[in-house]
């Protein structure tokens, strides 16, 4: 941080959409070396970011990253989804990010009706680092919009056009095999 100063947090909307972007598209290769070794640099570079970026940056940070939580590209929410669980373990102890738990909660859930199996593992991983590094009393708080912003997912899902109307519906994030 001290190479970065503390004002890092002001070319975010550069950096992050650039890291993510980065590891979206090396994270599809298999069985390449020189690829895997990007890959492993980009995510250490974006645990460090999210490490070692000032109080001040942490609402930047989150904004940026939830804003490519709704991306087109399936790989684009997949690692938005991973960035959002990096910055809660690399935060976990500084908790400078509960103002933004909301922004976290509502992105996450928000993406348990994906249509991919991967952006559902990887919001799964995410929501399991929120309640493993945000205590219980502070996620309590939250449960009268949790409520909410399901309520209207199923709503959405259900009278949209193209929707299940009256019938069964079941949350895909909610229905992994074996929880994954």
């Amino acid at each position: 941080s001290a190479a970065t100063s503390d004002t890092i947090y002001m070319h975010f909307n550069t950096i992050i959409p650039t890291l993510i972007a980065e590891v979206a598209s090396v994270s599809k290769v298999d069985d390449n070396n020189e690829e895997k070794e990007r890959e492993e640099a980009t995510r250490r570079c974006s645990r460090a970011v999210c490490h070692n970026v000032d109080t001040a940056g942490v609402n930047l940070l989150i904004s940026e990253v939830a804003s490519k939580c709704t991306s087109d590209k399936e790989s684009v929410r997949k690692e938005a989804c991973w960035f959002l669980q990096i910055v809660i373990e690399e935060r976990a102890t500084r908790a400078d990010f509960y103002e933004q738990v909301p922004i976290i909660i509502r992105e996450l859930l928000q993406r348990l009706n994906d249509s991919s199996q991967d952006v559902l593992k990887s919001t799964n991983l995410a929501l399991t680092a929120l309640s493993k590094f945000v205590p219980a009393e502070e996620l309590v708080a939250h449960i009268g919009f949790i409520r909410n912003l399901i309520a209207s997912m199923v709503s959405d899902a259900r009278y949209r056009k193209g929707g299940v109307g009256d019938g069964e519906f079941l949350l895909p994030g909610l229905n992994q095999p074996k929880g994954e």
